[in-house]
Order: C-alpha cells, then sequence, then structure tokens
C-alpha cells in the first residue's frame, strides 16, 4: 500500500466524519480502516488481473498453484488466438513467436546429443 493510498483512505475518512458529525469525532478511524482495507482489496484485485500476459496467456500466480492447468490456459489461449483471424496480423503473434523458439531449442538440444567431432587426420 502506497503512501497516496493511505491519504485518501483518511480524506475519505475525515470528509465522511464532517458529513455525518459535523466535527472531530473518535468514530471517523473506523472509516479511515474500513476505507484501508477495501482500497486493499481493489489493490490486490488489480495486481491480479494484469498478472497474465496479454500475448500468450501465462499466468506466473496459477503456474506457482498448478503447473498443468498454467499450461492449459496458455494452450486454450493459443487455439482461440489461431482462429481469430486478426491476431494473425499482430506484430506479436505468439504462434510465429514459439515455433521460433521451439526450433531454436530443438536445434541446441540437437547439438548436445550429438558426439563431438572426431579428427582422422594423422
Amino acid at each position: 500500500m502506497t503512501l497516496t493510498n493511505v491519504v485518501l483512505s483518511l480524506l475519505a475518512a475525515v470528509l465522511l466524519m464532517l458529513i455525518l458529525w459535523q466535527g472531530p469525532d473518535p468514530r471517523a478511524i473506523v472509516f479511515f480502516v474500513v476505507n484501508l482495507a477495501i482500497s486493499e482489496a481493489f489493490i490486490q484485485i488489480r495486481w491480479r488481473v494484469s498478472l497474465p500476459c496479454p500475448y500468450c496467456g501465462f499466468d506466473p500466480a496459477l503456474y506457482l498453484r498448478d503447473k498443468a492447468a498454467a499450461a492449459a490456459k496458455v494452450k486454450e489461449f493459443l487455439l482461440v488466438r489461431q482462429t481469430k483471424p486478426s491476431s494473425l496480423l499482430s506484430k506479436h503473434d505468439p504462434i510465429k513467436n514459439l515455433m521460433m523458439v521451439q526450433r531454436q531449442r530443438k536445434r541446441h538440444t540437437r547439438d548436445k546429443s550429438l558426439p563431438a567431432p572426431v579428427d582422422l587426420q594423422i
């Protein structure tokens, strides 16, 4: 929680205090605490919604809990993206980029599995 959120919660509590009781009242502390709790809940919700990648659908919070569910979500996202014609013209086409990454990985794994070349010149 940032200082801005605390100050805005305090300002809202003071404003409610002045509207309801027309002066200082200790019951405004309850409004302040409730405002802090509500603002923290909205911050957490906003953070959680912003986590998934807009290009491939990967969700790191879901990955920490269940790797198979995260993989299924990415596959589902990519299947939906494949069927949308507008995504094929996108600059951030995950299908094209993932194919390049897979090719590079195959190339690197092939190189490691091959034996080292032997020099037969005497």
